[in-house]
């Protein structure tokens, strides 16, 4: 009876879960770009099946691209958007696209802490989003693009924090 009330792992493997997403008619537009597929590819290799499925376990996630800067992410009933702007399109196609990964990393980790469904100062949210992409390995990336931002005082505590995770690991 047991078994029955447990909901069964839906990603077995990485394939499993390539499938899925390439297949989704949402993601047409990235299934059709080859240099944007492999980077998808790439960097949900790098994303534990354990941490596929948790992002997973409630609603499927959409990448659509859209108008805007960079990325953002909205939860609307029934699944998870994370909205794809053209300079992250432009990233993902570029020579170097690691910054875009560690945007959609950083895009990934608001939903992966549920900052749609819990009451959170939005610094606080960008902080622990940020620290899903360094957990993730993009803590040169992130730091870089938090670097290139305009002076605020967001990015002087979010390039705190970043730097004390990259420190506290070290240790």
């Amino acid at each position: 009876m047991l078994q029955r009330l447990l909901k069964p792992q839906r990603f077995k493997t990485h394939s499993d879960f390539f499938y899925e997403l390439f297949n989704n008619p949402q993601h047409k537009w990235i299934s059709d770009d080859k240099y944007i597929k492999a980077n998808f590819e790439e960097f949900f290799s790098l994303v534990p099946l354990k941490t596929l499925r948790k992002l997973y376990g409630q609603n499927d996630i959409w990448f659509i691209p859209s108008s805007g800067r960079y990325s953002c992410a909205i939860e609307p009933i029934g699944c998870s958007v994370i909205m794809i702007f053209p300079e992250f399109i432009k990233l993902l196609r570029s020579f170097s696209p690691y910054g875009a990964k560690a945007i959609l990393a950083h895009e990934l980790g608001h939903i992966f802490y549920g900052h749609s469904n819990r009451k959170i100062d939005i610094l606080e949210a960008q902080v622990e989003a940020d620290k899903f992409a360094i957990e993730l390995g993009f803590e040169n990336e992130i730091e870089s693009f938090l670097q290139g931002l305009p002076e605020s005082l967001e990015k002087r505590v979010r390039l705190s924090y970043v730097t004390s995770y990259i420190f506290d690991r070290d240790i």
